[in-house]
């Protein structure tokens, strides 16, 4: 019923939008905050950043406007791609590597402040007319995609570093709020026997992830992750809060995000664990 009434409201809402082509907007909310990200990346002055961009900093400067311009789309796309059923784990790498090299950097630049100036529209035009109305149909297949763990070796340590951070979150959020966030009542008959049997196969991941994440770690040569995943999931929690979604629309992609972490990264530990059988 919440999905349908997202949607809806989303739909119906009075967007002042120009008009743009179905080819010129991103068809999935991942891919368009995977680029935001990186063209945000490219904002000269980002090296400030902080994991919220809209919070008081007072021993910092005021972020530059072309990255909170980036920042403000990002936000509506990072919610909307786990309404699309997307894990976050990769928002802030795809295309990097390549992209980022001495000979394509200038293009990228010149990419990046080429989109900006109807960034807000094109991403406003996107919710209306693409993300709201096609999530629900997309959801359950790209669910289902993302149970396979990385075989890059210069991604299983930040991959393991994500899922002990997502599992630290559900068991936050198991004590903080367990309906709102697990649909798990503690007034209802056995609403406590589903809390403890959520807190403790959460422990179990915890510390299985941990496990993994040091041994990850203290191999010969081991690829460090490319930044804290702490700092990342505070920044994503900040994006909702900036997404232009209602406060109890947030709640249900606050939701989202925590189940399908802790699912795809318990599916994920299942699927290493039977490789070494």
């Amino acid at each position: 019923m919440i999905v349908r009434v997202l949607a809806a409201a989303l739909c119906a809402s009075s967007l002042s939008v120009l008009p743009v082509s179905a080819q010129s907007r991103p068809s999935d909310p991942l891919n368009a905050a995977q680029q935001s990200w990186l063209c945000r990346s490219m904002v000269a002055g980002a090296e400030w950043t902080t994991t919220n961009p809209w919070g008081s900093r007072p021993w910092a400067t005021p972020a530059p406007a072309d990255y909170m311009t980036w920042s403000n789309a990002l936000a509506s796309q990072a919610a909307w791609a786990v309404l699309y059923g997307h894990s976050l784990w990769m928002i802030d790498r795809e295309h990097r590597v390549a992209a980022l090299a001495a000979m394509n950097e200038r293009a990228l630049v010149q990419t990046c402040r080429d989109r900006l100036g109807g960034l807000a529209d094109s991403v406003r035009n996107a919710v209306q007319n693409d993300y709201a109305p096609s999530w629900q149909a997309t959801r359950e297949t790209n669910l289902a995609r993302q149970n396979t763990p990385t075989t890059d070796p210069a991604l299983m340590r930040k991959e393991a570093a994500w899922c002990v951070e997502a599992f630290e979150f559900g068991l936050q959020a198991l004590d903080s709020d367990p309906k709102g966030y697990f649909e798990i009542d503690l007034n209802a008959p056995g609403g406590g026997e589903r809390w403890e049997r959520f807190r403790s196969a959460f422990d179990d991941q915890w510390a299985w992830w941990s496990e993994r994440a040091a041994q990850l770690a203290a191999q010969p040569n081991a690829a460090a992750p490319r930044s804290d995943q702490k700092f990342l999931f505070e920044e994503i929690l900040a994006l909702f809060d900036h997404s232009g979604l209602a406060p109890s629309e947030i709640a249900v992609v606050r939701s989202h995000f925590a189940k399908q972490e802790t699912n795809v990264c318990a599916a994920k530990a299942r699927a290493l664990q039977q490789r070494t059988r």
